[in-house]
């Protein structure tokens, strides 16, 4: 059972209210269209294009900012798209700090793709005794932790290490927070920035999805 209050209610009802669709569907519809008609060139009614955004995704962004107790939330078509995201808040020259122990394809995202955009990644045994030390000697700008770990379970005190974290200012913490789901784990009450999942694992149940936030 989850420790979190109304987790249930939550997930069920939240970002999903009947009344904001046309017809109250107690199902959310399923957009399908890429483009809205506007009533004025430039003046998108709620939405314009979607990429950006449409009312299918804003319902289901709703519903797992509030399971996160975020203040927003984004969707991707992908888990490492979200990777993506977070590494778009960097620039040339700096550097992240991620778990030694890592899903491998955010490790290959790392080394192979983000350090041609000359952004380089340290990886360690991440804990509140060393990362004070990484960050002064490699100029940290991401602490990039994911636990428990894929594929060794190994597990990093979030609070302790965020809460180090905390006195750089301008360094950021992202938490991979797939193997536990907000249903267990909730990194932004334990200090953490930003948090990602690959919804394909198990918000959605089973692999037969791909998606992320």
């Amino acid at each position: 059972m989850s420790t979190f209050s109304h987790f249930a209610t939550d997930a069920l009802h939240v970002g999903q209210e009947p009344e904001q669709w046309a017809h109250h569907e107690v199902v959310p519809p399923i957009c399908l269209s890429t483009t809205f008609k506007q009533p004025a060139p430039g003046e998108p009614k709620s939405f314009d294009y979607s990429r950006a955004g449409n009312a299918t995704r804003v319902s289901l962004e709703l519903c797992l900012a509030s399971l996160e107790a975020a203040k927003h939330c984004s969707t991707y078509s992908s888990g490492l798209a979200a990777s993506a995201a977070v590494v778009s808040l960097l620039t040339v020259g700096d550097t992240v700090l991620a778990c030694n122990d890592m899903y491998g394809g955010t490790v290959r995202f790392l080394n192979r793709i983000v350090s041609r955009s000359g952004i380089k990644c340290v990886r360690a045994i991440l804990s509140a005794e060393n990362i004070g030390k990484f960050i002064e000697e490699h100029g940290i700008k991401l602490v990039w932790i994911e636990s428990p770990s894929n594929p060794l379970l190994r597990i990093t005190d979030i609070v302790a290490v965020c809460s180090e974290v905390k006195k750089y200012p301008g360094v950021y913490t992202v938490v991979d927070n797939t193997f536990m789901s907000p249903y267990f784990q909730r990194p932004l009450d334990l200090g953490a920035d930003m948090v990602i999942h690959s919804i394909t694992k198990y918000i959605n149940g089973s692999v037969s999805d791909l998606l992320s936030e």
